[in-house]
């Protein structure tokens, strides 16, 4: 019998099945011709004494945060539930002697009928790779010295997906540190050959294949140098540096990069977009602060509010992202319009509050305080004067703020595309037939109902017509009857253009239709803002004695 000397360093899979190997039907040659002149001590053979391994990634030094966190968001990318197991390192391998078993022909194709405890409950609605890390300490305190395992869970295919080792025992000494884990032989042995297309050389060649993918993946762990970056500053994270980063996501340039925070300008100089830090703002080199002195970049377009690092994104990339929402068939004057509004609904409160600007030019202290607003969500995000974390949860909030900044934005992108826009080409042709409804042109009926208050302003003064329009008239399809209602001085505003008569507030159907002389009248609010009526011919002569009382 030959004695074979391992000249191949293959990680062995623990509880793995040896293949039986049959006697070769034909006497094996070998050529060993110049193996003296084989570098014989240089190979290594795999250490197998108190060197086990669960998979692939426990293999590598044990996974900082940050970097579980990186495989969280990657399980919960792919639509997987996470959870945590654990198991005592008595039962943690697979053994004859302490797999759990289920008797019976119920046995069938489980994974060999081993199990380990779970903590808690899945994951289900996980978002946050810090959620995980929380919970993977919480276990780790309540069970020191037992193994933990991530779990991802496929909900709909009923399988798990993934798998990969969190937390070793403290005093485990089952496994070896990586200079460990082989032998280096000081004596060359004697080389075996296996000849071409011998079963044993094929398995052989595969577990090479197999170690070979073992080391590249430790070699993954810093990819990032090859990926696209996107850089911010580290510390106190803001609204408008959580939505700028995700804003830059969405766009085909930097799609897929990895955020990167910091402060230190010698990294911040290798990445290839930086919002929110470096003193600098230059488009063609994708740098993108507003701190610096003398900055007083606008979007423009009629908008005098000074940019944020959002701002500043949004004016370079904005209109790309509205564009690819909005589909191919959209045509350039709607993008246009869509990519204005979303920056005078959305971006530019964000743009305000981040540089200090009042909302109101007023010395007086506000009527009432509001944080809840966007930018006061996400600054509630960082940690508190009584909390101590790690900078992997400070990374995993700040993710938090990019996820509730970005699903807020998309939210108002997709009303602008899917209500604003339609809306508005509604009001925009009811404007033109209003003088149908009175030759004054005061009163606009709207053919269908629709959100009309802010498209009337801008679509008069599109229009030349600032201030005409006093009532609007529509259905109400609830109970089939019609509204009048007076238009506000602007858009925020409870005043009136032109209120509805003052003898007529408050009172509702019969007494109100005698003292109008107006048949079919139901009510009109105390505040003369709107009334309805039972008909169209009813509502519209409301509308039109109403301007003539107002007007006197």
């Amino acid at each position: 019998m030959v004695a074979i000397a391992a000249a191949i360093v293959s990680a062995p899979v623990v509880a793995s099945r040896t293949t039986a190997m049959k006697p070769a039907s034909k006497a094996v040659s070998f050529k060993a011709a110049n193996v003296a002149a084989k570098k014989t001590n240089a190979f290594q053979v795999w250490n197998p004494i108190d060197n086990k391994f669960f998979e692939t990634f426990s293999y590598l030094p044990p996974l900082s945060e940050e970097e579980i966190i990186k495989q969280v968001d990657y399980i919960v990318r792919n639509g997987y539930t996470p959870c945590l197991e654990f198991s005592s390192p008595e039962t943690a391998y697979v053994k004859s002697t302490n797999t759990g078993r289920m008797s019976g022909g119920v046995t069938c194709n489980y994974f060999d009928n081993r199990y380990w405890s779970m903590w808690k409950l899945p994951m289900f609605g996980c978002t946050d790779g810090a959620q995980v890390v929380t919970e993977i300490k919480a276990c780790t305190k309540a069970f020191p010295d037992a193994y933990i395992r991530l779990v991802a869970f496929d909900n709909v295919k009923q399988v798990q997906c993934s798998l990969l080792l969190v937390h070793r025992p403290t005093g485990a000494k089952d496994h070896q540190s990586p200079e460990k884990r082989s032998l280096i032989r000081t004596r060359g042995p004697n080389l075996l050959f296996f000849p071409s297309g011998s079963p044993l050389k094929r398995r052989m060649s595969n577990n090479l294949r197999a170690s070979n993918n073992d080391i590249q993946g430790a070699a993954a762990i810093k990819k990032h140098k090859s990926m696209k970056t996107v850089g911010t500053h580290s510390g106190t994270f803001h609204c408008d540096e959580a939505l700028g980063c995700f804003l830059l996501l969405q766009t085909e340039k930097f799609a897929g990069a990895e955020v990167v925070r910091s402060r230190d300008p010698s990294l911040l100089d290798t990445l290839n977009v930086v919002i929110d830090v470096g003193g600098v703002y230059d488009p063609a080199k994708d740098r993108y602060d507003h701190h610096q002195k003398g900055f007083d970049e606008v979007f423009g377009h009629g908008f005098s509010t000074k940019l944020s690092s959002a701002g500043l994104v949004y004016k370079h990339f904005g209109k790309e992202i509205v564009r690819k929402e909005m589909g191919d068939s959209a045509n350039e004057e709607d993008i246009q319009a869509v990519y204005l509004q979303v920056y005078k609904s959305f971006m530019e409160a964000v743009d305000a509050i981040d540089n200090g600007v009042n909302q109101y030019e007023s010395s007086q202290p506000p009527r009432y305080i509001n944080n809840t607003h966007l930018s006061a969500r996400v600054g509630n995000l960082n940690a508190q004067w009584y909390e101590s974390i790690s900078d992997a949860e400070t990374m995993g909030r700040f993710r938090q703020a990019m996820d509730m900044t970005g699903s807020e934005f998309m939210g108002c992108l997709q009303y602008q595309i899917k209500s604003w826009l339609p809306a508005r080409s509604y009001v925009q042709e009811d404007i033109r037939n209003r003088k149908s409804v009175d030759p004054s042109g005061q009163v606009m009926k709207l053919s269908t109902f629709v959100p009309w208050k802010n498209h009337i302003y801008e679509l008069e003064k599109e229009m030349g017509i600032e201030g005409d329009i006093k009532y609007v008239i529509y259905n109400d399809d609830k109970d089939g009857s019609w509204r009048i209602q007076a238009v506000a001085v602007a858009p925020e505003s409870f005043n009136s253009r032109k209120p509805l008569p003052e003898e007529w507030r408050g009172l509702r159907d019969d007494a109100l239709s005698e003292l109008s002389g107006i048949p079919g009248c139901i009510f009109v609010h105390a505040s003369g803002f709107i009334g309805g009526n039972k008909t169209l011919e009813g509502v519209t002569q409301m509308a039109k004695v109403a301007l003539k009382e107002t007007s006197q």
